[in-house]
């Protein structure tokens, strides 16, 4: 209602001054808020039209994005997994497979596994071609890079559990420093954190104070500070940090082996057992 009643009363300082025919005028004048509410509504509809345009546009690489990130974080551990498969002595269709039925564990991964062995069961592709296509498709960068790899080994019949075990180590130690960027950048954020919004505030309201008790200055900034900027600040940091953990590392896949032989995959121990 007031942006419309100081929208009406500039429509009709702006007609008037430009000397609109009287028939005009007077028309403007009786209905200047209903003109006000219609200019009003076209552009809140108009903010509305091209917030909707962008978001539909900017969705589907969002999403694609997430499935990527998604995909990267959890490959280490399914590769991890798919060595322990192999070194069982499971061919590679069934670790394949393996990967595919779990998708609780292995998420998005096990989704794109789970697309070499329907072209493999329904669509009756050989091995080869099922992962060539999905090579092709994938939208992560990295399973790209892996799939490309497990086909040149299975086109020279290589040793395919050291090839999980050379690909198991790479991304083990890539997850690690990417964890290591990860705590290095939080940790940068907090000493952030207690310059800007512990000590600074503190320094700045001990002025205020003072500067008030003198009867100097008014109270409207230390109540701004106190009770607007410092909870924004909190709110802002404590996003951006919720947003760089989400996207670290979830921990790092190994392997373990029993003295029954039984080899399973356990997180965060030493790197060491994977190579026994």
């Amino acid at each position: 209602l007031v942006i419309s009643i100081s929208f009406s009363s500039a429509l009709t300082g702006y007609g008037a001054s430009l000397s609109l025919p009287a028939s005009v005028a007077s028309f403007v004048q009786a209905n200047q808020f209903t003109i006000a509410a219609a200019f009003i509504t076209a552009f809140v509809g108009g903010l509305f039209l091209l917030a909707s345009a962008v978001i539909l546009y900017y969705y589907p690489y969002y999403e694609a994005s997430e499935r990527e990130r998604e995909i990267e974080t959890m490959l280490p551990h399914a590769v991890t997994f798919m060595y322990a498969m192999s070194r069982g002595g499971v061919n590679v269709v069934e670790v394949i497979r393996a990967i595919s039925e779990a998708e609780d564990s292995y998420g998005e991964v096990s989704k794109e596994f789970r697309a070499i062995i329907n072209n493999v069961d329904y669509v009756k592709e050989d091995l080869r071609s099922a992962i060539f296509q999905e090579s092709q498709e994938t939208s992560s960068d990295m399973l790209q890079s892996f799939l490309e790899d497990l086909l040149n080994v299975v086109d020279t019949g290589s040793d395919m559990e050291q090839f999980f075990l050379n690909k198991s180590e790479l991304y083990l130690e890539e997850a690690r420093e990417k964890q290591k960027q990860t705590l290095e950048t939080l940790e940068v954020l907090s000493e952030s954190y207690v310059v800007v919004f512990v000590a600074s505030p503190i320094f700045i309201l001990i002025i205020l104070v003072v500067i008030s008790l003198l009867g100097n200055a008014q109270l409207t900034p230390l109540y701004a500070m106190t009770y607007l900027g410092l909870p924004m600040g909190g709110f802002i940091f404590s996003m951006i940090i919720i947003i760089i953990s989400s996207r670290g590392p979830r921990g790092l896949a190994t392997l373990e082996q029993r003295e029954s032989g039984e080899i399973y995959t356990r997180l965060e121990i030493d790197r060491q057992q994977l190579l026994d």
